[in-house]
């Protein structure tokens, strides 16, 4: 696990060994071996990215989600507590893990909104 304040060490891949979470966390996607980049797919490329590679993230998140209570998890203790029973339940397969989906904006309806105000 990798928490989102240390991201500045992230490189962007369209193949990443780390995943984003709807948990405000990344989690590695497999293994990472010594001399290996943490690599993280950023997905501001075009505007609605989330829209189109939400199902393949959801998915690798759901891969990896798999094996988190059977790796030692050092930054556990930074899970922010509003989370922290959510991911246990989802850890152990109890709860379905969300979509990333859940976290975008349709820019053009906030922009609507204000348009109305």
């Amino acid at each position: 696990m990798l928490h989102w304040d240390h991201a500045k060490y992230m490189n962007h891949s369209f193949h990443p060994t780390c995943i984003d979470t709807v948990f405000e966390f990344i989690l590695a996607e497999r293994n990472i071996y010594p001399g290996e980049q943490l690599t993280c797919d950023y997905g501001i490329v075009g505007v609605d990215d989330y829209l189109y590679l939400s199902q393949e993230w959801d998915e690798m998140a759901r891969e990896a989600f798999k094996y988190f209570n059977s790796v030692e998890q050092l930054l556990k203790h930074l899970i922010k507590k509003e989370y922290a029973e959510e991911v246990k339940a989802v850890a152990a397969g109890l709860l379905s893990l969300p979509s990333i989906l859940t976290l975008f904006v349709d820019k053009s309806e906030e922009d609507g909104e204000e348009d109305e105000a």
